[in-house]
């Protein structure tokens, strides 16, 4: 049930001037697969593309390249006298997810990314499985960052979202269920843990293949 997302892990650059050309030439060539060209694919192609490409790069885990996009992706957006704001918060999201990815919790920016990402996925009327996303992107940082019971909230938030789009069985589901019954495990708060592991097996058991949904 954790595979359906990218896992974090520890990355050790060799040096910042080798990091930043691996960020251009990986963000480049995940921007060169969409059509973008030109001597600065990130300023030629489409914001529609742009996000493309930094999924792309979450999805192969490349967590510095896509941060570096989004940010670029952001940082377009502003400028626009009619910036799309759901888009801002898939930027958003995107900075928070590559952060947890590479485990770079400390300065509070995938924090402040996730909770921004919440606010205007929820205060614009998202599709209810992307607020899911991003309560379930908060929960990941705050369990990470010592903050358990707050994250509790939020990853109960995604249970509760994700059953109503979805119903009582589906992978997204179990998998929710399993991320809030690895929290309570780990603070030793056993009887929710067990009947929240209960629940995500039913989830899970009686589905033939995975939710295509994230």
């Amino acid at each position: 049930m954790t595979g359906m997302y990218p896992q974090p892990r520890r990355v050790q650059p060799s040096s910042p001037g080798r990091l930043g050309m691996t960020l251009v030439a990986a963000a480049a060539v995940a921007l060169a697969s969409l059509g973008a060209t030109g001597a600065n694919p990130a300023a030629s192609a489409s914001p529609k593309r742009t996000a493309d490409a930094v999924a792309e790069l979450l999805r192969q885990k490349q967590w510095a390249a896509a941060e570096s996009l989004a940010n670029v992706q952001l940082t377009r957006l502003a400028g626009d006298p009619t910036p799309d704001s759901l888009a801002v918060a898939d930027a958003l999201f995107a900075i928070g997810w590559a952060r947890l990815g590479r485990v770079e919790l400390t300065d509070g920016a995938a924090l402040r990314a996730a909770s921004r990402c919440l606010q205007l996925r929820t205060r614009l009327g998202a599709d209810p499985l992307e607020v899911a996303r991003a309560h379930d992107l908060m929960g990941r940082v705050l369990d990470f960052t010592g903050r358990s019971d707050t994250a509790l909230v939020h990853l109960r938030r995604v249970v509760e979202l994700r059953t109503a789009q979805l119903g009582p069985v589906d992978t997204l589901v179990a998998n929710a269920w399993y991320r809030l019954a690895m929290v309570h495990r780990n603070l030793f708060d056993l009887a929710p843990a067990l009947d929240e592991f209960g629940h995500a097996l039913r989830s899970a058991s009686a589905r033939t293949g995975p939710s295509t949904r994230r």
